[in-house]
């Protein structure tokens, strides 16, 4: 039987019960399967980068940002700009 799994698998299984071919087919098909990561996900947050591209400061840098924080106010907004803070 040696003979015949170095020389042809096919005969190799032949010679097999069932539920061994079963099982060897599935080996096979296992090894042959590549892994598929997932890509990272889009948003990756920051705190720190995120205040510093839309934080106070950063508004306060334009014209159109200074009019984007009046009308927050105008608004009535509890936080006018995002913080770096934890959990503000």
């Amino acid at each position: 039987m040696a003979a015949l799994l170095w020389k042809d698998s096919a005969g190799f299984l032949a010679a097999l019960p069932v539920n061994l071919k079963l099982a060897v087919k599935a080996k096979i098909l296992l090894e042959k399967q590549e892994r598929i990561s997932m890509p990272k996900r889009t948003f990756q947050p920051n705190r720190h980068r995120r205040a510093k591209t839309h934080g106070f400061r950063a508004r306060m840098k334009s014209k159109s940002g200074a009019a984007v924080l009046s009308r927050r106010r105008a608004a009535g907004r509890k936080r006018v700009s995002v913080s770096a803070g934890h959990r503000d």
